[in-house]
């Protein structure tokens, strides 16, 4: 099967105004951006090597280190960006080019990344091993590159943040996004988005369940080592064009945890596994897109049912 490369993927780093960010009330009023997300936990494992895009504005550095606030001033008795460099876990501080960031063996395990010259701009790190089989809950980060391979298994990620609604064993799964969780959505696999198909229907409120057929929803289908089905009902008033946007097309290849869009308002997501890939999210669980594992596969496995829709 024609998969993609074993390169690893590039992060991005940017800069917006604190909304849903960890640190929202601390520190600078804007924070980093890993992938779209606002102050992503990181989940890396020793001994590999990761890539960061950054692009910021010159004023926010970015660097990982051992202090969780970042930054220098009077409080953290450093006062110049001259004094924070040292400190760095990794490449010295940057704001406009890809820096390669490989976890030492001796790394603390958890750190952080910050702006060198700002407070509470960042978010955390957490270090796995690489044999890691942890598998993510509540609100834990995933290792999804020590997960993809670690025992032989492949990872379905969450494809929207949100609370798992119902999951509907082996293969299916329902995420309740609520209006003010963060609406980008995420590829839960890596491999190609083989189409994207709309279901015209009324507009439901979210917070009632009611037949699928008869609220709007997009469908799109992923084929990587199996094939998954990413459903996205889309919870709208019928004045609101556009609710859903892609930056993506069909065709496109992707890695699992790309953001490839956003949707609009409160609204659900779900996914549909083909065998043998199956859902280890239980109900409740608080899930962020791209991060959290929600479902699994062996490896060494072919996909052997096509679903059609």
């Amino acid at each position: 099967m024609n998969l993609l490369s074993p390169a690893p993927a590039v992060h991005a780093v940017r800069v917006k105004k604190k909304i849903r960010h960890p640190w929202s009330k601390q520190g600078y009023p804007a924070g980093y951006t890993i992938d779209g997300v606002e102050g992503k936990t990181l989940t890396l494992a020793r001994g590999e090597t990761y890539l960061f895009d950054v692009q910021v504005p010159d004023i926010h550095p970015f660097y990982f280190t051992q202090s969780a606030a970042g930054g220098f001033s009077p409080e953290t008795g450093l006062l110049s960006l001259d004094e924070v460099a040292p400190r760095s876990l990794g490449p010295a501080p940057v704001t406009n080019e890809t820096i390669r960031f490989t976890v030492s063996e001796d790394a603390p395990n958890t750190f952080f990344y910050q702006c060198a010259i700002h407070k509470y701009m960042g978010g955390k790190v957490v270090v796995v091993e690489r044999s890691s089989n942890h598998v993510a809950t509540g609100d834990a980060a995933a290792p999804i590159d020590a997960l993809a391979n670690a025992q032989g298994r492949g990872v379905v990620l969450a494809p929207t943040h949100g609370v798992v609604e119902r999951v509907s064993p082996p293969y299916a799964v329902d995420i309740y996004i609520a209006e003010d969780d963060n609406h980008d959505v995420f590829a839960p696999i890596s491999g190609q988005l083989l189409r994207v198909e709309s279901q015209t229907g009324e507009f439901v409120g979210t917070q009632f369940q009611v037949p699928y057929e008869k609220t709007e929803r997009v469908f799109l289908t992923f084929q990587g080592e199996v094939q998954v089905v990413l459903w996205l009902e889309v919870g709208k008033p019928k004045y609101i064009t556009n609710n859903v946007r892609f930056s993506v097309e069909a065709g496109a290849w992707v890695r699992a945890g790309d953001r490839i869009g956003e949707i609009l308002l409160g609204s659900r997501s779900g996914l549909v596994l083909s065998h043998p890939a199956t859902i280890t999210a239980q109900p409740g669980q608080r899930v962020r897109g791209g991060e959290h594992i929600i479902g699994q596969w062996p490896r060494s496995s072919q996909t052997s049912h096509v679903w059609k829709w």
